[in-house]
């Protein structure tokens, strides 16, 4: 195979490859199912766990949602030069 073949094989299998990566991230508040996530591991709708369980879900959604919105403030801060 010639030379000036094989970087553009190459070239395409890294991008064919770097397609099937898979970034992981914390689903939308919307898109999660606390109370099904809950009911699996904390307890019964009503009681004191599942309570605690869907307050310490919220604690962890707030917290995400604070860092993806300092995240994203950076960026923009450093894309404008600030």
């Amino acid at each position: 195979m010639s030379r000036f073949l094989k970087f553009p094989m190459l070239l395409l299998a890294g991008v064919a490859l770097a397609s099937c990566a898979q970034i992981e991230r914390t689903p939308p508040l919307a898109q999660r199912d606390d109370e099904g996530y809950c009911k699996a591991n904390g307890g019964e709708p009503g009681s004191k766990a599942f309570a605690e369980c869907l307050r310490n879900r919220d604690a962890q959604a707030a917290s995400s949602s604070r860092l993806d919105k300092a995240h994203r403030r950076l960026s923009e801060d450093i894309l404008v030069g600030r």
